[in-house]
């Protein structure tokens, strides 16, 4: 009785600060994305200066995003565990750490191994914050924090390299890793005074090692692989060498994640239609969205001649909107509960890229940029439905699990982007990007952007066939996680 007693009070806590608990989730949401693409812009800096060739400097930037694409679901399992709460703490000050190593860091090889060391924090914050947010807010305002959660997401990929670059071009390289230092020590001493989340834990850990080894070898070699690719379509032997390991890994992971009694990843869940669709549509999203972040600024830089900084300021357009708008998407999804929020936001999106590549072959500025308003407006109205949706379809002792497969499919998507986008660029330009004509430069992004459209509207038929068979809006209204 006492027990229960103290859970209740816990979970009153937690609901009055809610809101603290909302924007220390976001800080780290934000930083550990940010530290996903910011260090892209301070590539040439760092390779001048360590005196290595770009092959082994671009694993400043790979190194990281493979780590925490590979960590993410171990975490989210361990977590079940220990609670979400130590997990998040525990991997804010792990990232801090980390950060503050690569600032100071002597030479790239150091340089990489703290960038590791960042990135199993950036998995440990990371994978676990929407399953968080998810336990300390009340059903009725979920959408709307979710739809926070999609705007700082959405900020972070784009405001990376606009951030990076002025800090590459005031403070050095060091700057970009130096800057989360101040902002994770506060962060840190939040979360230790707010973060009381009751939680049901686990009994045990039974964390799948053998799943957990396949699970590292699977996303490595696939990420590995996208790097790869992105470099151009001729097959290579390091390209066959990363397809047959993703191959077996996979097939590994699969055999003994369904024969093993406390998987690392119950795929029962992908079972669970409502959760499997919303999340390939949030996967297509993050593609869209690195595709754009690739494509875009050679566009602009070598079609329209526009500075980098002008074409930051540019690029902010969407995300910009989306501080806004997404909030009030998932207000608008709370007050006025519809099933089909998600797939309305992804048809815009795809008119947005229509309108888009159209005015990008006639380089018309005014109208691209009329084209990007109506991107972010689409994106606003998608990103809380579709969260929502994700998290609500798993029954509540899974939401830890939910959210770190959420994580990795939106780091996949991000790194499937980056590839697309460097693939078209190549295909498109064999001479290279700075040896091609502004209308030839016009004429591929805009194929590219037509490409972001056709993906869009295949992520609005997805969200489209989530609740097209649904017969009354009860089926929307009470997700799994309500029980």
């Amino acid at each position: 009785m006492e027990q229960a007693y103290v859970k209740q009070q816990e979970r009153d806590s937690a609901f009055k600060d809610r809101y603290i608990i909302l924007g220390i989730i976001l800080a780290g949401i934000l930083m550990s994305v940010l530290d996903g693409n910011v260090v892209g812009i301070a590539l040439p800096t760092i390779t001048s200066e360590f005196h290595v060739g770009l092959a082994l400097s671009q694993w400043t930037a790979t190194a990281y995003l493979l780590t925490m694409t590979a960590t993410l679901l171990i975490f989210g399992k361990l977590s079940e565990y220990t609670g979400k709460a130590k997990v998040y703490i525990a991997g804010f000050i792990v990232f801090t750490l980390g950060s503050l190593a690569c600032g100071f860091a002597p030479g790239i090889y150091e340089l990489i191994g703290f960038r590791i060391l960042q990135a199993i924090g950036g998995a440990m914050v990371g994978g676990i914050g929407a399953a968080i947010i998810f336990q300390v807010f009340p059903t009725a305002e979920r959408g709307r924090a979710m739809g926070y959660i999609g705007a700082v997401s959405g900020i972070g990929c784009i405001l990376g390299p606009v951030l990076g670059g002025f800090l590459v071009e005031h403070f050095g390289w060091g700057s970009v890793f130096l800057i989360n230092v101040p902002i994770g020590i506060v962060v840190i001493a939040a979360a230790l005074k707010y973060m009381k989340v009751s939680e049901i834990r686990a009994p045990s850990l039974s964390l799948d090692w053998v799943g957990a080894v396949a699970m590292i070898v699977t996303m490595s070699s696939l990420m590995l692989l996208l790097d790869e690719i992105s470099t151009g379509l001729q097959v290579s032997m390091p390209m066959i060498i990363y397809t047959v390991a993703f191959v077996l890994g996979l097939a590994a992971f699969i055999v003994q994640e369904t024969r093993s009694k406390a998987p690392l990843l119950d795929l029962s869940i992908f079972m669970e239609v409502r959760f499997t669709l919303p999340l390939a549509a949030m996967f297509i999203c993050f593609t869209i969205s690195l595709l754009m972040g690739i494509i875009a600024p050679f566009y602009f830089e070598g079609a329209l001649h526009y500075s980098p900084s002008f074409v930051g300021i540019l690029l902010f357009v969407p995300p910009a909107i989306m501080i806004v708008g997404a909030p009030l998407g998932g207000w608008l999804v709370d007050k006025k509960p519809w099933k089909y929020y998600s797939a309305l936001g992804m048809g815009i999106m795809a008119l947005s890229f229509l309108l888009l590549g159209y005015f990008a072959s006639r380089l018309d500025l005014a109208m691209m940029m009329t084209s990007l308003v109506i991107y972010g407006i689409g994106e606003s109205i998608f990103t809380s439905p579709n969260s929502t949706e994700t998290m609500s379809a798993l029954p509540r002792q899974k939401t830890a699990i939910a959210s770190s497969a959420s994580a990795v499919a939106r780091n996949l998507g991000m790194a499937l982007g980056v590839s697309m986008g460097s693939i078209i660029l190549s295909l498109g330009m064999p001479s290279g990007v700075f040896n091609a004509t502004p209308s030839t430069i016009a004429a591929v992004a805009g194929n590219g952007i037509y490409l972001a459209g056709v993906l869009c509207a295949v992520g609005a038929m997805l969200s489209w066939l989530l609740y097209a068979r649904s017969r009354s809006k009860a089926a929307f209204m009470a997700p799994h996680t309500a029980q």
